[in-house]
């Protein structure tokens, strides 16, 4: 599929059908989101979650964090991905770069990490949200 058809196919899915992906599929993606373009100065971490126990107990501690009695709040999908990433608090010592500037190009890396991958599950015929 080309770059074009992809985006043109590329939504946000509120339902799955709770089939995991395959590990070559993860393995996909993971590699999507390391092709995209990210500053070096940020401390980011990506975990794969797929065992259901751990998925249905994010789900519950969820709701009880947002105080939502919402039937799902990630849809039953199958895998989690997760991306974190830890603020600084300190600008970066001997370069031009405040912990400010830093922390606010964080938010345009993580997106690009995200648009990359959900690209490639597109392209893979996967689902994502």
């Amino acid at each position: 599929m080309d770059l074009t058809t992809t985006m043109k196919k590329r939504r946000s899915i509120r339902e799955y059908t709770g089939e995991l992906p395959t590990e070559e599929e993860i393995n996909k993606i993971l590699e999507a989101a390391y092709l995209a373009p990210t500053f070096g100065f940020h401390n980011m971490q990506m975990s794969v979650i797929t065992k259901s126990e751990l998925l249905k107990e994010a789900e519950e501690n969820a709701e009880k964090f947002l105080k939502t009695k919402a039937t799902s709040y990630m849809y039953n999908a199958p895998v989690w991905i997760i991306i974190s990433a830890k603020k600084h608090t300190q600008n970066i010592p001997n370069t031009p770069y405040t912990a400010e500037m830093v922390n606010g190009n964080m938010y345009w890396t993580l997106g690009s990490i995200l648009q990359n991958m959900h690209l490639k599950a597109t392209e893979l015929g996967l689902a994502a949200c």
